[in-house]
């Protein structure tokens, strides 16, 4: 740049040296001709950053090609030309420097102005805008769609929703549970940065809680949502974030550890999922496959899938179609001689209204018929209300049954009737008439009353169980009901005769009867005998088994004679068998069967050894004696023994693997399940070990890795850190084996990682790598890992991919498309590793959290590896390394390159784990060791 000599002329621009984003800001130029002559024809040239958009030039001024001309004229000697220009700043932070600006005039040189700097910086900016700045540091101002603590966030962490007129977005607060508390309404102010985790966007405040400001709390009716199509949720990016409302019919629903899960499909056939975390306390209970709802929540895209967020059990509401209902209500149960009121409701949920209209109801004690008229019924869910009452008789010889109510009303030829309406006379309604003839309640969401006498208590499952003493003649309905309740009577005992008025729900499939307070159940009185239990030996047809046991759901059963244990005890106290008529010791997770029976400890408790267990089973022992109410919990039937059942154990010594020969590799995975120090930090699940506690752990590994046969390398899931490695390492019973520790930190929350051990005393670790993948797809990186064995025959070198998929906790289907880009990446790995080296041997193993012959494997086998599995003879059961709910299975695997395939002589899982219980805190064998 040429400065300009102080003896022909003068330029100045003044420009704030900050500016919010968004905003608008000028730049005052000023020119002044300090020669003796006239400046002719004099010039301004402004560049302008490409950042900043042009609000007002002054007249004279035009823009081209990214640069303002500006044309003064002429200057007489000292006179000065000043001009105004507008900008407004992009919604971004920057910084920016205005310089290369000047003044020409006929026959002088230009003048260049000095360098200014421009910073925009502070302020906020709109949410869109800052949603396309990931990496970036940004203030947003907004109203909360979502509260804190709904939606999960980890163990101390918390998050909302916060949007503005441009869109939506997640605040994720690290270690802000209990700090940061927002409602939705509130209007907040953020600071942090924009991340993406596992495809959603973050908001994450830099300081916690000062980042989080709440500026004004919530008042009025709160966000109104956005209205979309089940389309535009699968498509548009522009909604991610913000509160929406679709409409839809169900066609899926399952319940899962902790959430729900709707599809929801529109006439077209798009169908979306609609999620439902049960930190929310929102549930589908009174939902139904094939009818119409409305969802609100937030639109989201998270580890590969769209989805929508009900907040609030308001986020759901029936849709009705065009037409008129007519419901019929009164109390489903009164006392002879006291007064009966019957409600009739008149809903018009078409788009005219109803005129002309007769409504006749006929009541159930033989008195004249009653008729209302109404000149009009509003349309679009126009309401009309009538009631009537009757005094129940003393003598009724059975239910007083009110026949339907008809709607006549202008222009329709047939009348709208209601179902007529069961109301019974004394105590309550029969329990075989609660639990109705299908799997879903009659009286779901109704106050009843109901007497039966107790057959358990389990106060650490909330409630009891009922059954009547008077059962009806109709097989298809249950005599047995569970009754939900955190404080029942304090004296409360099996034999008591109790009447009890609540709620009728239907909890995960269960039908329940929630009491209305603590007074709601009344103890008649105790020591009755207890209904006689009902055999439970169901067909093998899986929908027939369905029938039978919904049939006996909440009754007493007994299960005949002596049953064989196909599955141990696990964490949460249950244990699945067979009657030995079917002939089958286990049952694969492929095998619909309804003969499986699952039995409870009656409790929730999450056990870590069996020293808070009544007793314990392995797999193969028998049990006899089994009797006690039959639960639905978790889709699945079980019994809640109410005595010890006779338990004949079966001996069955840990197995055990030869180590290897002076010519042979074992390699083996190994998820250890939760292998944490006594250091913090450590998550809130599993609570941190004590220095005993984790000496036992260390012990029962290395056992597992002495039964293992000292494998040459093992891959190992769910390790802590590199420490508990070298500890492990340094355990006596495998010392001798010099194990090399290789460890990574990864990304996950809890902090579990994948590493190895390497035996040192026949192998070196020549390299090893974590290699994470693109777009944060794994919090558990995979490591790869590459080893020279000396063998007899000469040195073999071996390179190892160790995994651990995401979990399947939130569901199989929900989780496969992350699981299968996992497997995907690791076929990229396989393909780079083979470009380098043809001959290279490679292993991918690890807990892939994949079934087989399901798509994630499938895809490492399309990549050209090839699965051990494939080595079981035909005819024989596929290996399996996990029993869940019953049933045989594999989550953890091992595959090969071609160049490796051929020189396999063994596979076989090793059953330490699987089929035993958990153990005694004072067993340190490798008996279940995960």
């Amino acid at each position: 740049m040429t400065s300009l000599p102080a003896e022909h002329r003068g330029m100045r621009l003044e420009a704030p040296a900050t500016v919010e984003p968004g905003s608008e800001f000028t730049y005052t130029v000023t020119v002044e001709n300090l020669a003796a002559g006239v400046a002719s024809h004099v010039l301004v040239n402004l560049p302008v950053p490409d950042v900043l958009e042009v609000v007002q030039l002054p007249d004279n001024a035009v823009q081209q090609d990214g640069v303002i001309a500006w044309t003064v004229g002429d200057l007489a000697p000292g006179a000065t030309a000043q001009a105004e220009f507008a900008f407004r700043s992009p919604y971004t932070y920057l910084d920016l420097f205005v310089g290369g600006y000047y003044a020409v005039a006929d026959g002088l040189p230009r003048t260049y102005g000095p360098v200014q700097p421009l910073a925009i910086a502070g302020g906020a900016i709109p949410i869109a805008a800052a949603r396309t700045l990931p990496g970036s540091t940004v203030t947003i101002e907004g109203t909360a769609t979502m509260y804190t603590g709904g939606y999960f966030a980890g163990s101390t962490g918390t998050k909302f929703y916060l949007e503005d007129e441009t869109g939506g977005i997640q605040v994720y607060v690290p270690g802000g549970m209990d700090l940061v508390n927002v409602n939705i309404g509130d209007r907040v102010r953020v600071t942090g940065g924009v991340e993406v985790y596992r495809d959603s966007l973050e908001l994450v405040p830099t300081a916690v809680p000062d980042d989080v400001e709440i500026l004004a709390a919530a008042s009025g009716p709160g966000p109104t949502p956005l209205p979309i199509t089940i389309a535009q949720n699968e498509t548009d990016d522009s909604i991610l974030g913000r509160l929406t409302v679709l409409e839809g019919t169900a066609t899926r629903i399952d319940e899962f550890s902790f959430s729900y899960e709707i599809d929801l499909t529109d006439e077209a056939g798009n169908t979306t999922l609609v999620y439902i975390e049960k930190e929310t306390g929102a549930n589908p209970e009174l939902m139904e496959i094939g009818q119409k709802y409305r969802i609100t929540g937030i639109s989201e895209f998270y580890s590969t899938v769209r989805q929508i967020k009900p907040r609030l059990q308001a986020d759901i509401s029936e849709i009705y179609p065009p037409v008129v209902l007519v419901d019929l209500e009164a109390a489903a149960s009164v006392l002879p001689g006291e007064t009966l009121t019957y409600t009739i409701a008149v809903r018009n949920y078409t788009e005219q209204p109803l005129t002309q209209v007769a409504i006749t109801a006929q009541p159930p004690d033989g008195s004249a018929a009653v008729t209302w008229n109404e000149a009009e019924i509003p349309a679009n869910g126009g309401r009309a209300e009538y009631q009537y009452t009757i005094t129940a008789p003393e003598d009724a010889a059975g239910p007083l049954v009110a026949e339907p109510v008809s709607v006549q009303f202008a222009g329709q030829a047939e009348p709208v009737v209601s179902s007529p309406w069961v109301t019974y006379v004394g105590a309550g309604v029969p329990l075989g008439a609660i639990q109705g003839e299908g799997d879903r309640s009659p009286y779901v969401g109704q106050d009843v009353t109901a007497v039966g006498v107790v057959t358990a208590v389990f106060p650490d499952l909330g409630g009891f169980w009922l059954q009547s003493t008077t059962p009806d003649d109709n097989p298809a309905t249950s005599e047995g009901l569970f009754v939900l309740t955190d404080a029942p009577p304090a004296d409360l005992a099996s034999g008591d005769l109790v009447q009890v008025n609540g709620r009728v729900r239907e909890l995960s499939g269960q039908t329940a009867l929630a009491p209305a307070g603590d007074t709601a159940v009344a103890i008649l009185s105790a020591g009755n005998p207890l209904p006689d239990a009902v055999p439970y030996d169901p067909p093998a047809d899986p929908a027939e088994a369905l029938a039978y046991k919904e049939m006996r759901e909440g009754m007493l059963v007994s299960v005949p004679g002596t049953a064989v244990v196909v599955a141990p005890t696990t964490q949460y106290g249950e244990y699945a068998f067979v009657l030995p008529r079917w002939g089958v010791t286990e049952v694969a997770r492929t095998e619909d069967v309804g003969y499986l029976l699952l039995a409870d400890d009656g409790s929730n408790v999450a056990h870590t050894d069996a020293a808070t267990l009544p007793y314990t089973v392995a797999k193969g022992d028998q049990i006899a004696n089994l009797t006690g109410p039959l639960a639905y919990t978790y889709d699945n039937y079980k019994i809640e023994p109410i005595i010890t059942p006779t338990v004949t154990t079966v001996e069955r010594p840990l197995p055990t693997f030869a180590p290897p020969g002076p010519d042979e590799i074992t390699i083996a995975t190994f998820n250890v399940e939760n292998l944490f120090d006594t250091a913090d930090p450590n998550p809130d699940d599993p609570p941190k070990p004590t220095p005993a506690q984790y000496e036992a752990r260390l012990n029962k590994v290395a056992e597992a890795i002495v039964a293992m046969g000292a494998p040459t390398i093992i891959g190992l899931q769910e390790v802590e850190n590199i420490g508990v490695l070298e500890d492990l390492a340094a355990m006596p019973q495998i010392a001798q084996y010099a194990y090399q520790p290789v460890l990574v930190e990864g990304f996950d929350s809890r902090g579990i990682d994948v590493g190895y051990l390497v035996r040192g005393d026949v192998a070196t670790v020549d390299d090893f790598a974590s290699r994470p993948g693109p777009n944060e797809l794994t919090s558990r990186p995979p490591l790869v890992l590459t080893a020279t064995v000396q063998l007899a025959s000469g040195p073999q070198t071996i390179t190892v991919i160790n995994n651990h998929f995401l979990s399947l906790s939130a569901g199989e289907e929900a989780t496969e498309p992350q699981r299968t880009a996992q497997a995907a990446w690791n076929v990229t790995l396989v393909d780079e590793l083979l470009a380098a080296n043809p001959a290279a041997q490679i292993v991918v193993l690890g807990d892939l959290n994949s079934f087989y012959q399901t798509l994630p494997i499938d895809t490492l086998q399309a990549g050209g590896l090839r699965h051990v599995f494939e080595l079981t003879p035909a005819g024989e059961p596929l290996p399996y390394t996990y029993i869940f709910e019953g049933k045989t299975q594999a989550l953890d695997h091992i595959l090969l390159t071609e160049s490796l395939w051929g020189r396999v002589t063994a596979v076989s899982p090793l059953h330490i784990d699987a089929d035993f219980p958990l153990p005694d805190p004072a067993d340190l064998s490798a008996r279940h060791v995960s």
